[in-house]
């Protein structure tokens, strides 16, 4: 299973997951997290982070409110500022393993959302509430509908997005949004190149095996340290 990324991670999707934290999260990563990352949760935290990579003029994010234990909330509050748009995205992700697995057992890979809707209340135009979540086998049309079919059925829902990991080359970001709310749309970057190359990929290195030690010098160029 070692290629699905159920178990284990992609080293570029990591090395992501560390650039969004010390740019966007300066004050709680990585001790923050320290508790989840060293643990079983390691790939759905990594891959709670790397979400934020997707949202263009972030000028603040802040983890959800925790006013009670027993009170569900979302995982980030993104605070947006894009020419004229002024606006917040409450945020809540999820990683669906259990997408490939419905997929080995039955060939019908779903995109489950139970129990996400709670975790949101109805909000004003300038408010998005947004799911997203990742899958590893990309969602037949019928299953489409119905990740389309649960956004219309929950008033307080603005968008679904999926990332499909595993996209063979197909889209690999599908974007579910209410046409009441498009410009959650625009907010939205496009998927870096490098993220579709090493989509499914667990050891997700850009180049061959030769070309590693000038991949390295460039990299660490560009944060700011040294190879040898």
């Amino acid at each position: 299973m070692e290629g699905s990324g159920l178990t284990r991670g992609n080293l570029l999707r990591l090395s992501h997951a560390v650039e969004l934290g010390r740019k966007l999260l300066p004050a709680i990563w990585p001790h923050g997290f320290a508790t989840k990352l060293l643990g079983a949760e390691h790939l759905d935290t990594v891959n709670e982070i790397w979400w934020l990579k997707f949202w263009r003029s972030l000028v603040a994010v802040r983890r959800g409110p925790k006013p009670n234990p027993a009170t569900p909330d979302v995982d980030w509050l993104l605070e947006v500022r894009d020419g004229l748009a002024d606006c917040i995205v409450n945020l809540e992700v999820k990683r669906r393993t259990g997408n490939i697995n419905a997929w080995f057992k039955n060939g019908s890979p779903t995109v489950s959302l139970e129990k996400v809707a709670k975790k949101f209340q109805p909000t004003g135009r300038a408010t998005a509430n947004v799911v997203a979540v990742t899958v590893y086998h990309r969602p037949l049309a019928d299953e489409l509908r119905n990740v389309a079919d649960w956004l219309n059925q929950h008033a307080a829902l603005d968008a679904v997005l999926v990332w499909v990991e595993n996209n063979a080359g197909g889209e690999a970001l599908l974007k579910f949004v209410r046409p009441e709310k498009p410009w959650i749309k625009f907010l939205l970057k496009k998927p870096d190149p490098e993220d579709l190359l090493v989509a499914g990929l667990t050891k997700g290195t850009l180049c061959l095996p030769e070309e590693v030690p000038a991949f390295l010098q460039k990299l660490a160029a560009t944060v700011g340290t040294h190879t040898s």
